[in-house]
């Protein structure tokens, strides 16, 4: 069982890799918060949530109460 999620990864050489193989953190976040990106087309659908109050966990829209005190 152990290593099975290795099937949904890409492999090393493919050409989605190389432009951020050898990349520390830093330089990792410069890269993908572009748009056309696999991150940054991911996380623009975020961004203009992000100044929005945080009021809660949902899985389907309903808030879900008594999760944490």
């Amino acid at each position: 069982m152990s290593g099975e999620y290795r099937q949904y990864l890409f492999p090393l050489d493919h050409p989605r890799l190389a432009g951020v193989r050898g990349l520390d953190p830093y330089a990792y976040r410069e890269v993908a918060s572009h748009g056309g990106t696999f991150t940054g087309d991911l996380v623009a659908g975020w961004r203009p949530l992000y100044r929005n109050e945080f009021r809660g966990i949902t899985e389907d829209g309903t808030l879900r109460e008594g999760l944490y005190r």
